[in-house]
């Protein structure tokens, strides 16, 4: 009772300040879906095709940065400045149930920029990326284990970083999610490249945005179904027992 009451308290809030929502999370993605999509096909620069290749990965980025942001900006703010988690703290209920709540919180927010970014994309594009080929069951699962990836990551984050130092820690993190995961081109395109395929291989974001691609866009080369659920797997299981080491050690001492 008292977890649920805690996660709605911040969903709450959420829908207070939608509107500071929308310009921090779609304003970059639309914007590059506007010239990839749209720009640069129309003067040549790119196949017409690629936009839908590369929506997936825009997809991907933005829900595990949309859940990142929601977890671990506030978190941070709330050890710091703020000291409001003493009062969560303070609930009946065990100190890890306060962490599962940022991540359960921080994976519905990743997931409502998804599915908000996926409907712009259709108009945008006007093309159905959804169809009775998709497999549903996949496009949720991948998308549902990005956003807990993202909270994860945000959880560590914010519990580890002081919240003067947080936006520099996010922005040395975003800057290499977004060249290296996988983001504008596909898994299959770097075999050319082994050293920057393997680098790909060492970032969590590339397995959602290849599961994604695979769902979205099967037309196009991607990462088998088996590396794809494993790479998610093994990078959401480090970065839980990172993100609760850490909150649990901020928490308690």
């Amino acid at each position: 009772m008292i977890f649920t009451y805690l996660l709605w308290r911040d969903v709450r809030v959420a829908f207070r300040t939608w509107r500071m929502f929308l310009a921090t999370t779609f304003m970059q993605p639309i914007l590059l879906l506007l010239v990839f999509g749209l720009l640069l096909p129309s003067v040549g620069q790119v196949k017409s095709s690629y936009a839908i290749s590369f929506l997936p990965g825009l997809i991907g980025l933005t829900i595990f940065l949309a859940a990142m942001q929601a977890v671990s900006i506030p978190l941070a703010v709330e050890f710091g400045y703020t000291k409001e988690i003493e009062d969560r703290l303070l609930a009946p209920v065990n100190i890890q149930w306060i962490a599962v709540e940022k991540l359960l919180f921080g994976a519905f927010r990743g997931l409502v920029a998804g599915v908000v970014l996926l409907a712009c994309g259709q108009l945008i594009l006007r093309h159905a990326l959804i169809s009775g080929k998709t497999p549903l069951w996949l496009l949720l699962a991948v998308a549902a284990l990005d956003a807990l990836e993202g909270a994860a990551l945000g959880l560590f984050i914010g519990s580890s970083a002081d919240p003067a130092q947080v936006g520099l820690v996010l922005s040395s993190t975003v800057t290499p999610l977004v060249f290296a995961s996988c983001v504008y081109y596909s898994w299959t395109m770097l075999a050319h490249l082994p050293w920057l395929r393997a680098m790909t291989c060492a970032s969590p974001l590339t397995y959602a945005n290849e599961g994604l691609r695979m769902a979205l866009a099967s037309q196009f080369p991607h990462m088998p179904l088996l590396y794809v659920l494993s790479g998610q797997f093994v990078f959401l299981a480090a970065l839980v027992y990172f993100g609760m080491r850490g909150f649990l050690r901020r928490a308690i001492g």
